[in-house]
């Protein structure tokens, strides 16, 4: 419905706006030198430059909040065979979905379901537990999660305070830690277990304990608790987004990044006392991607402005 108002085009044309004063600026220094004219600095047009290029870099983080809405959250459950991923799933569906019991490896295949966080799908996949078997189904359904896992854009990892961690899941946290998003998830806290059990889980990771999100999946305790961090860490703890304005858009989002790439190239070229005529070429560039957005084009838009801002051909 922002879309439908014209909430994305108003800032894109806030930032073309601007964009253009600045070309017109450039240009009639460049074509009509003789005149007594306003004129920029070299200053001013680089802190021009750099303010509409800030403005187009927010406007484009929006973007993988667009793609969440558009397409859904994908988030990977992982860990190690039996340490409850099932049973969460279970848990956050509200339903049994997926087969639970004490034998480790039963889950073989990927499950997909989706919840929903304040209006946002969330689409849940639980894999099979990471380790090494001898089972052929087994080692496929591993195969899968390992698959899952590069794909995913949250990662939450199941981890059985009980039994605690072990070589094998470092490996497995360290195939995904500095690459994709990840929630710690503590699980079976309805046990009775030792401190020291979580003092090796938190060593081990490398996280501290306000980090962790501890859970009970067989008694639904902490659940909200992980809601919540979903949302935190995807919308800064505001999945509302009526006031905002989201590029969802594959194409907008090129058309903006590109945009960014000839605003950069117009800083370089000023930065090394290039020529206006050479910083020009850039930020037309990115004028026309931003007009490629709204529908508009370049050309007498540039003139009209000239001649409307300054005083020409007395």
């Amino acid at each position: 419905v922002n879309q439908l108002s014209g909430h994305l085009s108003g800032l894109i044309n806030e930032a073309r706006n601007e964009l253009l004063r600045l070309i017109a600026y450039i240009e009639a220094d460049i074509d009509f030198p003789e005149d007594d004219i306003e004129r920029l600095t070299a200053d001013e047009q680089l802190e021009t430059m750099k303010h509409i290029q800030e403005k187009l870099k927010n406007i484009l983080q929006t973007s993988q909040k667009g793609k969440i809405i558009r397409e859904g959250l994908n988030v990977t459950i992982v860990g190690k065979p039996n340490v409850g991923k099932s049973s969460l799933l279970n848990a956050l569906l509200k339903e049994s979905k997926a087969i639970v019991t004490d034998i480790p490896g039963t889950t073989r295949d990927v499950i997909e379901e989706y919840i929903n966080l304040s209006g946002i799908p969330i689409k849940l996949i639980d894999t099979a537990g990471i380790r090494d078997t001898d089972n052929l189904v087994e080692k496929i359904g591993v195969e899968k999660t390992k698959e899952f896992i590069q794909k995913a854009d949250l990662v939450l990892y199941v981890c059985d305070i009980i039994e605690g961690l072990n070589q094998e899941d470092i490996e497995i946290i360290q195939s995904f830690k500095n690459t994709t998003p990840s929630i710690f998830v503590v699980n079976k806290i309805d046990l009775e277990y030792k401190q020291e059990n979580l003092e090796k889980i938190k060593a081990m990771i490398g996280i501290n304990e306000e980090d962790l999100v501890f859970i009970s999946a067989k008694e639904n305790m902490g659940l909200e608790q992980l809601e919540e961090k979903i949302i935190q860490m995807f919308f800064a703890g505001n999945m509302n987004v009526s006031d905002s304005a989201i590029v969802s858009n594959a194409r907008h989002v090129q058309a903006l990044q590109l945009a960014i790439d000839h605003l950069e190239g117009a800083i370089n070229t000023l930065e090394n006392h290039l020529p206006g005529d050479f910083v020009v070429i850039d930020l037309r560039s990115s004028w026309e991607y931003l007009g490629k957005i709204t529908g508009d084009t370049i050309e007498d838009d540039i003139l009209d402005q000239i001649f409307s801002q300054f005083c020409l051909g007395k």
